[in-house]
C-alpha cells in the first residue's frame, strides 16, 4: 500500500475513492462468507484509511449478495433484518471521521504490517489516530519508537485492544479478529 501511495501527491490520496464493493461486484460480506468480525474490521478500515470512504447502500446494515444481479437486491426496510451492531459502528465511525482532521485530511503511515496484523497512523498537525487491525488470532504487537507517535496519553476510540507506551516504543495487545482505534490526547 505504501509503495502505491508513494507515487501519488498527498492531495490526490485524500480524494481517492475507496469502497469495499459496488453495484458491479459481489457484496463484501458475501466475499467474507458472512464473517461479521471481518466486516466490522473492513468498515473501520474504510472509514479510517486515507481517501474518501464510500459505503454501497446496505453495507452499513450487513446486506449480502453475490455477483450481479444479486448485489443489487432491494434494500430491506424491515429493521429486524439489519445488523444493528454494524450499523452502530458505521455511525460511530462516520461521526469520528467528521470530527477528526487526522482522519479527513491527515497523512497516513503504515507502522506495522506482518502476518495477520496491520497498524497505521493518521496524522494532521498535532492530532494522531492509531488504527490496529488483527485479522487472525489475538496477540501482542511491539511497535518500535517512531517520531510519528508522540509521547502522551492515548484514548481508545473504538474496539477493545490495549496500548502501552514503553521506553523504546509502544506495545499493542489485540484480540482475535479485532480492530481498535486510539487518539493521542495529551
Amino acid at each position: 500500500m505504501d509503495g502505491y501511495r508513494a507515487g501519488l501527491p498527498h492531495g490526490s490520496q485524500l480524494i481517492q475513492f475507496n469502497q469495499l464493493d459496488s453495484h458491479d461486484t459481489a457484496r463484501f460480506l458475501t466475499l467474507l462468507q458472512g464473517n461479521q468480525a471481518r466486516m466490522q474490521m473492513a468498515a473501520v478500515w474504510l472509514m479510517s484509511w486515507i481517501g474518501v470512504p464510500c459505503l454501497y447502500y446496505g453495507d452499513e446494515i450487513g446486506l449480502d449478495g453475490a455477483n450481479d444481479p444479486f448485489c443489487r437486491k432491494p434494500f430491506p426496510w424491515d429493521e429486524n433484518q439489519w445488523d444493528q451492531s454494524l450499523l452502530a459502528l458505521c455511525q460511530r465511525m462516520a461521526a469520528l471521521r467528521k470530527q477528526s482532521l487526522a482522519l479527513r485530511r491527515g497523512g497516513c503511515q503504515v507502522l506495522y504490517a506482518a502476518g495477520e496484523t496491520l497498524v497505521f497512523v493518521r496524522l494532521y498537525q498535532r492530532e494522531q489516530v492509531v488504527v490496529a487491525l488483527q485479522r487472525g488470532g489475538s496477540g501482542e504487537v511491539a511497535l518500535p519508537y517512531s517520531p510519528l507517535l508522540a509521547a502522551g496519553k492515548w484514548q481508545r476510540l473504538e474496539g477493545h485492544g490495549e496500548l502501552r507506551e514503553e521506553q523504546n516504543g509502544m506495545t499493542l495487545q489485540l484480540g482475535e479478529e479485532s480492530v481498535t482505534l486510539w487518539r493521542r490526547i495529551g
